[in-house]
């Protein structure tokens, strides 16, 4: 299995992830930035009520609808406030010892394009961060 081509941007995965707030989990991502350290933003549920509250971080939250994301159970959000990195290694080795899990599907174009209007507009993100995401997702 040549597990490089499963790093592209857009690709949503199911990966365990170590939050800085010390909470270990699995969460649907999606990678934004393939480099050696990959860049992801997080699906949630629903929004942190920490970002409710914020109009800055709230215009950085995109809905997601189940009935257009096949991967989801139910409507959701992807939080484009903040990335999520992970070395690349860590994540192909997930893959390598779990694809049925890991592997999940990709976005549409018209996904990309809010994602990258979102980016282009953020005020968190840093501008290295803005530069790679952007490129990626319209490649």
């Amino acid at each position: 299995m040549d597990l490089e081509g499963y790093l592209e941007p857009g690709r949503v995965l199911h990966l365990f992830c170590r939050f800085p707030q010390g909470v270990d989990k699995y969460k649907l991502l999606v990678l934004a930035d393939n480099d050696e350290e990959c860049l992801f933003f997080v699906i949630n549920s629903r929004i942190n009520t920490f970002i409710e509250g914020k109009e800055h971080l709230l215009n950085q939250q995109i809905q997601l609808s189940s009935a257009d994301c096949r991967f989801l159970s139910h409507d959701s959000w992807l939080a484009c406030h903040e990335v999520h990195s992970m070395k690349r290694e860590e994540v192909l080795w997930q893959i390598e010892n779990d694809p049925d899990k890991c592997l999940c599907d990709h976005i549409g174009d018209s996904l990309k394009q809010k994602i990258v209007k979102v980016v282009r507009n953020s005020l968190t993100l840093t501008p290295t961060d803005k530069e790679l995401i952007i490129a990626s997702l319209s490649a």
